[in-house]
């Protein structure tokens, strides 16, 4: 029995998968849609509120640092670096309680 090698009769950069799945996806654009769509859907379902920052430059052509945070619905704009991570450590690095802290709400539940 001969062994026939596919690959040394294709043309050189012919790959048969690719060549496949777009042949699946032209098939099936709908079905690449909804799934496309549940993908995303479930990724903005999923993710945490995280605050974004980014620099662009203002009127006069100086760079700005921006904050937008999606939980609070808050802006911030400033004009250095050091600026912007202060206003994020006193927004989102608040101490977390401790116990102590927390026996006026045990007490006023266990009511």
């Amino acid at each position: 029995m001969t062994r026939f090698n596919f690959s040394s009769k294709l043309t050189p950069g012919f790959d048969v998968s690719s060549r496949l799945s777009t042949q699946r996806s032209r098939r099936s654009p709908t079905r690449h849609f909804w799934s496309q769509s549940l993908n995303q859907l479930v990724g903005w379902m999923t993710q945490k509120p995280e605050p974004r920052v980014w620099r662009k430059p203002n009127q006069q052509g100086h760079m700005q640092w921006h904050a937008y945070d999606p939980q609070s619905d808050r802006s911030f704009v400033c004009d250095t670096e050091t600026e912007m991570r202060r206003w994020i450590e006193q927004t989102y690095h608040q101490p977390s309680p401790t116990a102590k802290d927390l026996t006026p709400l045990w007490a006023s539940l266990a009511r």
